[in-house]
């Protein structure tokens, strides 16, 4: 009996081992198998289960991961780390209320779990519970000072809320993130942090997103108009068209050599050093020059299935085989409650169109979830000369225009890729 068991207990110890070291080395499938393993040597060895269940979300298998979870939290019910990751799972199958309640049963069951805490804030601010949303993560945060996730979780619902100088103050524990696109870059010269600038050459570092970019970009301007000699570090994509914006003096394309700069600074981190607020926001219209040559009218339709459907892809995203930019803040997309593009309708911009829009989740607020219509319409700029791909990825049928000219009809529905 003891011989079994000891057999038994190196057994699962070596495969989540050997599970660990795979997945430290990006081996992620090989891992993945390795814990599987190591749980059918002991099924009830929780290490395994939560193990897996990591590997599986960063494999993209959420629909796989949810059925694991769902059967993890069953055989589970008091393990506290199941119930977040079970909680996290449902969070991204849009079933809040469910998410919300398997997060309080983590907390309730282990009250000192900063991470319990941060992923429930998460999930009461995906929920529209606010107040509830931000007394989690305050709450994390004082069991776990250090702990960045909360902070930058805290600084999107602060700025939500309109609380721009505490949202722009916690929105800087992004730098400390595992996912931070800059890393940590040490400089000899100075961070700039709100001082005199004239005659300064300031790098600016772009970060995180394109859209990201294509927004904050526009305080180039109002750091040349502090006198600072403006040097753009960005994507490689948009180091054509950034030229054109006005303040910055010179671009170079993250990767490139860096000239000589005085200090630099995040681009992301200018609003909240600037102190700036809704009132503030430099808004003047057209602060990218666009290339008139370069510039083609875009439009998409997409639609929804009848009722009963599963909208879980309606447009995914366009396709792009050199480098293209959408003009400006986005498209302008007009959403109909009924698939025939007519009636009641909401209009947003949106930056992108890539969404996944599982079965019962409403595509903007007024619109029900089934049994809708969306139209967008705007602009895109070719950053660079040369011949362009521009197609969808779609599910229950898209149309695309490009300056008037029908390239894709498919509104007869099933998943399509159009080119």
């Amino acid at each position: 009996m003891n011989v079994r068991f000891r057999f038994g207990l190196i057994m699962r110890e070596a495969w989540c081992n050997k599970g660990v070291g795979l997945d430290r080395v990006g081996r992620v499938e090989e891992a993945a198998v390795a814990f599987q393993k190591a749980i059918k040597a002991k099924p009830a060895y929780v290490e395994g289960w939560t193990n897996l269940a990591s590997v599986l979300i960063r494999l993209g298998k959420d629909e796989e991961t949810l059925e694991f979870l769902t059967h993890a939290a069953a055989a589970f019910p008091n393990h506290p780390e199941i119930a977040v990751q079970f909680g996290n799972a449902l969070r991204r199958a849009g079933r809040l209320d469910e998410a919300v309640a398997a997060l309080r049963r983590a907390v309730e069951r282990r009250p000192e779990y900063a991470e319990a805490y941060n992923n429930l804030g998460v999930a009461l601010h995906d929920a529209g519970m606010l107040d509830q949303a931000e007394a989690a993560l305050r709450k994390s945060i004082e069991l776990k000072p250090d702990y960045p996730d909360p902070h930058w979780n805290l600084s999107l619902l602060l700025l939500h809320r309109g609380d721009y100088h505490g949202g722009w103050l916690e929105y800087e524990w992004r730098r400390h993130l595992k996912e931070d696109s800059l890393g940590q870059r040490n400089f000899p010269q100075p961070p700039w942090s709100g001082g005199p600038l004239t005659g300064r050459r300031v790098l600016v570092m772009c970060e995180q997103g394109l859209g990201d970019t294509l927004q904050f970009i526009r305080f180039a301007r109002v750091l040349a108009e502090r006198g600072a000699k403006v040097i753009v570090e960005c994507q490689p994509r948009l180091a054509n068209l950034l030229k054109r914006v006005e303040g910055i003096e010179k671009i170079v394309a993250r990767g490139e050599p860096l000239p000589p700069f005085d200090c630099h600074v995040r681009l992301m981190s200018i609003a909240g050093i600037l102190g700036i607020v809704p009132e503030s926001i430099p808004s003047s219209a057209g602060y990218i020059q666009m290339d008139a040559g370069a510039v083609s009218a875009l439009t998409v339709i997409g639609q929804a299935p009848g009722a009963g459907g599963d909208n879980d892809l309606m447009v995914t995203r366009l396709l792009a085989t050199n480098q293209i930019t959408v003009a400006a803040a986005g498209l302008t997309g007009t959403y109909y409650d009924n698939v025939d593009f007519t009636g009641n309708a909401v209009t947003r911009v949106d930056s992108t169109l890539d969404f996944n829009w599982s079965s019962g989740t409403a595509p903007v607020t007024g619109i029900a979830a089934s049994q809708f219509s969306a139209e967008w319409a705007g602009q895109i700029v070719a950053t660079t000369t040369g011949a362009y791909t521009i197609g969808t990825t779609a599910d229950d049928g898209v149309m695309l225009y490009v300056d008037g000219k029908l390239l894709i009809s498919a509104l007869a529905g099933g998943k399509i890729a159009g080119v």
